[in-house]
């Protein structure tokens, strides 16, 4: 709300005291608790601060990817692929296939 007239020195106010609130009361998961840290990051960047927007999303995910694991919502096995490698097409299956998991876009 602010961001979006420039306030941003208020905006960064009210979200820095907003985000311990919404922690504690909703808890980290919280979609109320994650859109405020994601709007938070973005007035950082939007006002030059990229870095700290950067760290401050990067524990986000990091908690996040964390507690999915935990709770066995998700496992990641990554590989290392040069960008070239990859293909340069569409791995979706076709529609009439019944695939055994659901396919995922990378």
């Amino acid at each position: 709300m602010y961001a979006g007239t420039a306030r941003y020195t208020e905006a960064e106010e009210l979200l820095r005291r907003a985000l311990p609130i919404l922690e504690r009361t909703l808890g980290e998961e919280h979609p109320l608790t994650l859109s405020g840290t994601i709007d938070y990051a973005g007035l950082l960047a939007e006002v030059g601060r990229i870095p700290e927007a950067i760290v401050l999303l990067e524990q986000l995910a990091t908690r996040n990817l964390q507690n999915l694991e935990t709770r066995g919502h998700v496992s990641l096995h990554c590989t290392a692929a040069p960008v070239h490698s990859l293909p340069a097409t569409s791995t979706k299956p076709p529609l009439n296939s019944t695939p055994s998991r659901p396919w995922i876009p990378i």
